[in-house]
């Protein structure tokens, strides 16, 4: 999911965040960088974990262009100060290449659970890239962001997982409306192929 496509707005956040002369105090500077913020979910992290199935994504998506089957999963640490995240799809077809990413999610800012950081381990330039849960209910579906502006430079990018790999076309109906409300239309987004020829995910976060 979140990865290269994000490495330049991405490198703007962090040296905001990481600055020591930063322009705004912490409540202005969630303002200004990321309004997606203020509509995160108060986020369970220990419900949250788990193997997610990717149904809907935006276009245009560098990192996932031709993937299938694509999944991700989180797994709480022990001492719950952040989130492992694996993310995996196959290339070109359900049985093309595995391309996998590793990394570490982390909640800046503890009054806002539901917005997280995700550094990955394979990116050009290691940076934090926004993760934004704006809705999930844990159990069938989530809806996340990732959305940044700084100065001229951002970027805006949705999906939409489910805890099962399949869904009928009604229940993904419900979810491209949830998407809708967010400013996501159908012909902006990407369906996911979750076919039976994908399989069962596996990961080391098992």
């Amino acid at each position: 999911m979140v990865h290269i496509q994000h490495v330049i707005g991405a490198l703007c956040l962090a040296a905001v965040l990481t600055s020591g002369e930063a322009f705004f105090f912490e409540d202005e500077l969630i303002q200004h960088t990321n309004s997606i913020i203020h509509e995160t979910v108060d986020l369970d992290a220990q419900r949250y974990q788990g193997v997610w199935y990717e149904q809907v994504r935006s276009k245009h998506m560098i990192f996932e262009s031709h993937c299938l089957c694509t999944t991700a999963e989180y797994k709480l640490s022990d001492d719950k100060s952040y989130v492992s995240v694996f993310n995996k799809c196959n290339k070109g077809s359900a049985d093309g290449t595995l391309q996998s990413t590793e990394g570490r999610a982390v909640i800046p800012y503890s009054q806002y659970p539901g917005y997280l950081l995700v550094s990955f381990d394979k990116t050009l330039v290691s940076v934090p890239a926004p993760y934004a849960v704006v809705d999930t209910d844990y159990d069938n579906y989530s809806i996340v962001i990732s959305r940044s502006r700084f100065a001229f430079i951002g970027y805006d990018k949705v999906w939409i997982l489910t805890r099962q790999q399949s869904v009928n076309e009604t229940e993904l109906a419900g979810l491209l409306e949830k998407a809708e409300k967010y400013g996501y239309t159908e012909k902006e987004l990407s369906r996911t192929y979750q076919g039976s020829k994908c399989g069962k995910p596996s990961s080391p976060l098992s």
